[in-house]
C-alpha cells in the first residue's frame, strides 16, 4: 500500500483475501476496467479513501467449467469472454453476446463485474445473464463469500450501493438451449435499444417457467414480472402470448428521447417479445 496525494491510498491487490480485507477500510473503492469509476473520479476527485486495483488478482480473470457450471471471473473483459476457449466450446452464444457490446475500446477495457455492478440502462449482460438464471458470488465487508441470484442482485439497491466485490458469475450452459435474445443495436457506445432476453422451460405443451428481461427501454434494465406470471402455466397460444405482451411495461416508466417515445418503445418491446417466444417454441427440444 502506498500513500497517494490528498490522503488517498492505493493498493494493488494480488489475492482475494487482500481484497476482502481492503473492503473494511473506510472509503474503499474497487478499480477493474475503470469504465464507470474513472469518469466519476475525473468529475469528483477523491480527497481520501482507499483505491483497490483488482488487475493483479488472477482468480478474478479466470473462466472455468466445473461441476456443470460456467464460472466467469468478474474482471474478465468483454473481449476476453468473446475469445475464451471455454466459452467458445461450451457456450458460444455468450461469446457472441460479448462481441456485440459497445465498441472495441469498451470491449477491451470494460469488465463483466463492472457491467453488473453498475449496469448501464442498455446493458446486454444484465438482461441476458438475468434471463439465464445466473448466480453471483460476492464478498461483502466482514461477511465472507456468499451467493445471490443476479435477478435479486439487480433489484437490491442496498447491496449494490454498498462496497462489495463480485467474484464471479455462474450459469448452467444448458440454459442457453432455451434462451433467445432479440436485440436492436443502438449507437456503438450506448448499447442496445429496446431489446429483450427471454428463457423458458417448455415441455411441448405448457410453459412451466419464463424469464423476461428488457434493456434499453427504461432508465434501468427491468424484469417483466407480470408478463412472466401471465405466461407461466399456459400453452403459449397467440392469445396467451398477446396477453403477456400487453403487460411487459406494466408499472415501468419508459424513456422518451431521440430514439423513440414511450409508445414507440412499448410497441418495439412487444414485437420483439412475440418474436422471441415464437422462436423459443419453434426450437424447443
Amino acid at each position: 500500500m502506498t500513500d497517494a496525494p490528498r490522503g488517498v491510498y492505493a493498493l494493488r491487490a494480488r489475492t482475494l483475501d487482500e481484497v476482502a480485507e481492503s473492503l473494511t477500510e473506510p472509503g474503499a473503492m474497487l478499480l477493474a476496467g475503470g469504465q464507470s469509476l474513472l469518469p466519476r473520479l475525473r468529475s469528483t476527485p477523491l480527497s481520501q479513501g482507499l483505491l483497490v486495483d483488482l488487475s493483479g488478482v488472477e482468480a478474478l480473470r479466470q473462466c472455468t467449467l466445473a461441476d456443470g457450471w460456467i464460472r466467469l471471473g468478474s474482471t474478465m473483459t468483454h473481449s476476453a469472454i468473446a475469445r475464451s476457449r471455454t466459452i467458445l466450446e461450451n457456450a458460444p452464444r455468450l461469446a457472441a453476446i460479448a462481441g456485440l457490446i459497445g465498441d472495441e475500446e469498451v470491449r477491451n477495457r470494460g469488465t463483466l463485474g463492472g457491467a453488473l455492478r453498475e449496469p448501464h440502462p442498455r446493458s446486454d449482460w444484465a438482461a441476458c445473464l438475468t434471463a439465464l438464471d445466473t448466480t453471483l458470488e460476492v464478498i461483502r465487508p466482514g461477511d465472507g463469500r456468499s451467493t445471490v441470484p443476479l435477478r435479486d442482485y439487480l433489484s437490491n439497491d442496498d447491496l449494490r450501493n454498498e462496497v462489495h466485490l463480485i467474484v464471479e458469475a455462474r450459469l448452467r450452459p444448458e440454459a442457453l438451449a432455451s434462451f433467445h435474445y432479440e436485440r436492436q443495436a443502438g449507437d456503438a457506445a450506448g448499447g442496445p435499444n429496446c431489446s429483450i432476453a427471454v428463457s423458458t422451460s417448455y415441455d411441448g405443451v405448457h410453459i412451466s417457467k419464463c424469464n423476461i428481461v428488457v434493456t434499453g427501454a427504461a432508465p434501468r434494465t427491468f424484469i417483466a414480472t407480470a408478463s412472466e406470471e401471465a405466461l407461466c402455466g399456459t400453452t403459449a397460444t397467440k392469445e396467451h402470448v398477446d396477453a403477456a405482451a400487453a403487460l411487459l411495461c406494466d408499472g415501468v416508466t419508459l424513456l422518451d428521447d431521440s430514439e423513440g417515445d414511450p409508445k414507440y418503445r412499448a410497441h418495439l418491446i412487444g414485437s420483439r417479445f412475440t418474436t422471441a417466444i415464437r422462436e423459443l417454441l419453434r426450437t424447443a427440444p
